[in-house]
């Protein structure tokens, strides 16, 4: 059986102060039409922490082929958030790498 994971990630190319709330495990899922690739939400601002982006506006969006800064619109002063799916075939604790 494989398992769908879902997951955020969080980028920060300034020097802040991150904490984690910590997270907690979701129930697998079993999405039906899934294509691949990732979504981007691309957001304007000056963000000193990590805002609630279901409150916020994207000023665009699009698919995404990777994780990275090149879908930004200027230098600073901007966020982007990326989603998707990964499968995950055994159970177990992954660690990602930017």
């Amino acid at each position: 059986m494989h398992r769908i994971l879902f997951f955020k990630i969080c980028l920060w190319l300034v020097a802040l102060t991150f904490t984690s709330a910590g997270w907690a495990q979701r129930p697998s899922e079993t999405p039906q039409g899934l294509q691949s690739g990732l979504t981007y939400h691309y957001y304007t601002g000056s963000f000193t922490v990590l805002p609630d982006f279901t409150s916020l506006t994207p000023v665009s969006m699009g698919n995404a082929t990777s994780i990275d800064v090149s879908y930004r619109e200027q230098d600073d002063d901007f966020a982007l958030t990326f989603n998707g799916y990964i499968e995950v075939p055994t159970t177990g604790t992954y660690t990602f790498y930017l």
